[in-house]
């Protein structure tokens, strides 16, 4: 589908400070921001337009799972038609992590014809430093299901990371026989013996790319002009 699209759009957008891309729903970008081409560090915009991720040349598209995750969160929100934020995690790639936005682009008879994503930097957020890398590129910014609790999502997302009991237990103020007591009843609420076992299941259920709000704070002034670190946002 050829999609032209306003002067008013791209104009606007090309002096946007963040990084704005716009795709078809074969995955092919068809406007990108100058913010954007320096965050992929191509020369142009003429080295992302009219590609797929697989044929650019970038440190942001090297990695199968990475393009994968991507196509299959666009083609979730083209077909949804709904927005979907995610937490994106790429340190040999970029320098700061980043949230990305994307949104169904619907034409004048309300049927999707591609997505836009809009990006901002955690320059105004904090990420705790408990990530020790093992974190998947994209991570989901909303449960993927009512099957655990938050609660049980933080234990979740740091026994995912590799902590030991003892260190969960510091992160998030519990005695190390507590988080064990946790550990026993997630165990046998996922019909599971081992921890093995358990980083699966939560793997198949997409809940090991769920970061709980507890490990971001968003960090927004006040009148009085201090800081406050707020949890309770919305993408």
């Amino acid at each position: 589908m050829n999609i032209k699209l306003p002067g008013i759009l791209t104009n606007s957008m090309n002096i946007y400070p963040e990084p704005f891309v716009i795709r078809d729903l074969e995955n092919n970008y068809i406007y990108t921001n100058h913010a954007a081409v320096r965050m992929f560090r191509v020369k142009s915009e003429n080295d992302l337009l009219g590609k797929n991720d697989r044929d650019i040349s970038s440190k942001l598209t090297e990695k199968e799972d990475v393009i994968n995750d991507w196509a299959n969160l666009c083609y979730n929100v083209s077909s949804g038609k709904k927005k979907v934020s995610s937490l994106e995690l790429h340190p040999d790639a970029v320098n700061l992590p980043y949230i990305a936005t994307t949104i169904p682009m619907l034409d004048d008879a309300g049927d999707c014809i591609g997505v836009m994503v809009y990006m901002k930097s955690l320059d105004v957020y904090t990420l705790s430093d408990f990530i020790k890398g093992k974190a998947p590129g994209s991570m989901m910014l909303r449960k993927p299901g009512d099957f655990f609790t938050e609660k049980e999502c933080e234990v979740i997302f740091l026994k995912g990371q590799g902590l030991s009991n003892k260190e969960v237990a510091n992160l998030l103020f519990l005695s190390p026989r507590t988080v064990e007591n946790r550990l026993h009843m997630l165990y046998e609420k996922t019909g599971v013996n081992h921890i093995d076992d358990f980083v699966c299941f939560c793997k198949k259920e997409k809940y090991d790319r769920y970061i709980p709000k507890r490990f971001i704070t968003q960090k927004t002034m006040t009148n009085s002009g201090f800081i406050h670190d707020d949890n309770d946002w919305e993408w």
